[in-house]
């Protein structure tokens, strides 16, 4: 079996992200799909930026276990840092109704669950 990898994660997000929008649309209200989505766009920007830092930590493989251990440290932060700002953008700029972006930003993490067993499923279909 393959591996699950950030882009298998990503991809099940945006999947997620348009399977909780749409009902969240017409059921609830489309102030409620917005931040739903904005959460799960959280989530997708939290994905892309570990994806980028593993990239670019592959290419330093003849570093030193400090060097890669400094790096997953950064890689931390930065993406604290990035998830906290979206967060906070999302509730005082853009005034989106908060259960429903937390929900969007859960649903995006789910992904991780449920990644093996899209991989599976992916290559089954394949």
């Amino acid at each position: 079996m393959r591996p699950v990898t950030p882009k298998n994660v990503a991809e099940l997000q945006l999947v997620l992200i348009i399977i909780s929008a749409v009902p969240t649309y017409f059921v609830v209200n489309p102030l409620a799909a917005k931040a739903v989505v904005f959460g799960g766009l959280i989530a997708l920007v939290n994905v892309l930026l570990l994806n980028w830092r593993m990239c670019w930590g592959e290419r330093h493989l003849n570093a030193d276990a400090s060097w890669h251990f400094r790096q997953a440290f950064r890689s931390f932060f930065e993406r604290f840092v990035v998830v906290a700002t979206l967060f906070a953008v999302g509730l005082k700029l853009l005034k989106l109704l908060p259960l429903a972006m937390f929900t969007g930003f859960v649903l995006g993490q789910l992904a991780w669950v449920a990644a093996p067993l899209w991989v599976k499923l992916k290559r089954k279909n394949d």
